[in-house]
């Protein structure tokens, strides 16, 4: 095995050197084919990460979050987040930084608050208190 200029001599020699040939390509082969699967899996990984940062995207402007919001909470998606699980838009919510959770609450809820007699007559910082209190 090798240059040729070292090889077994006798029988039983030549039989070791033939198992380490054999071995040796089986070894190989299975090495070939790890690196395989972790590089698909990083594939398929990704694929994941794009899906929630489009579906990010999606909410976000379904939502009508303005300018400055939309690009903190993409942005969370597409650096910050390892977990590719989240399927719905609730799944989402939960998974950014308090501080990003309560502006897109306040920015929901907000103006859907007037229209509840509830909170007639309170004032905005009582009804941002109430938004940004319930994440």
């Amino acid at each position: 095995v090798g240059y040729g200029d070292i090889g077994g001599v006798t029988t039983a020699e030549r039989i070791v050197c033939m198992w380490v040939q054999v071995i040796g390509t089986f070894y190989f082969g299975f090495v070939i084919g790890e690196i395989g699967q972790m590089l698909n899996s990083f594939r398929a990984s990704d694929a994941n990460h794009d899906k929630k940062v489009r579906r990010a995207i999606d909410f976000s402007l379904k939502s009508k979050f303005d300018v400055q919001l939309r690009r903190r909470f993409v942005t969370y998606f597409r650096v910050a987040v390892e977990d590719t699980t989240a399927v719905s838009y609730r799944d989402l919510m939960k998974q950014v930084p308090k501080e990003i959770r309560q502006d897109a609450m306040e920015h929901l809820f907000l103006k859907d608050m007037d229209t509840m007699e509830f909170f007639t007559g309170c004032s905005v910082d009582f009804k941002r208190l109430v938004t940004r209190s319930s994440v």
